[in-house]
């Protein structure tokens, strides 16, 4: 991913899924369209250190401060968007 939007959600009784699943929300707002990666601090992660939720790919890297979440579209969609612009253009 090479750019994204970094999410800050450290309410303590909201499970790491709906934190997700909000942060998402956000974005589609705000960008007009959805994400498909988040990466997560595997402590915030826990018991989710991969797999998807609502259709977004979670993944988990140390270097993602705790109670952060970056969002954004990874680079095969968007190298897929760019080959289907060149085209149309």
């Amino acid at each position: 991913m090479e750019v994204g939007m970094l999410w800050y959600d450290a309410e303590p009784g909201r499970a790491v899924p709906a934190k997700i699943e909000r942060a998402a929300a956000y974005y589609k707002s705000k960008y007009g369209r959805n994400p498909t990666v988040c990466f997560l601090h595997p402590a915030t992660a826990g018991p989710l250190s991969a797999g998807s939720v609502a259709g977004v790919e979670v993944r988990t890297s140390p270097a993602v401060l705790r109670e952060h979440f970056w969002l954004g579209v990874g680079p095969s969609q968007v190298e897929g968007e760019r080959r289907a612009l060149n085209r149309s253009g």
